[in-house]
């Protein structure tokens, strides 16, 4: 939360950046008093909610048993977790068209097996 005033209107501004997504209450006081506000005029706690921040792929996980491997022709699932920069859970504004999974595996006799995969959103 940071204060400033503001010398020339004779009042302060007010301004917070919350990184962790949930609804807030809060009300604003002065001097302990409770003051009114253009939204709350009696004074009473005002609720804003904190949406999580875009994607960020660096702070997003995929787990699950496909990572693990498998019988050959049985299918094995594995859970993208999307994540914003401050780790909130990213639950809409993505489609299956976003995400992709490629799994390549490469045989060379006598070099042995190679196996890479990637996976994003």
């Amino acid at each position: 939360l940071n204060l400033t005033q503001n010398k020339a209107g004779g009042y302060y501004d007010v301004s917070m950046a919350p990184t962790k997504a949930g609804t807030y209450e809060f009300s604003f006081r002065l001097k302990g008093a409770v003051l009114s506000t253009m939204f709350s005029p009696n004074g009473a706690l005002r609720q804003v909610v904190v949406r999580a921040a875009t994607l960020d792929a660096t702070f997003s996980i995929i787990s699950g048993p496909a990572l693990l491997g498998g019988p050959a022709g049985i299918a094995s699932a594995a859970n993208v977790y999307a994540r914003d920069m401050y780790g909130n859970p990213i639950s809409d504004g993505l489609s299956s068209s976003q995400c992709g999974a490629a799994i390549t595996a490469e045989f060379a006799v006598g070099a042995g097996r190679t196996l890479s995969a990637s996976a994003g959103c």
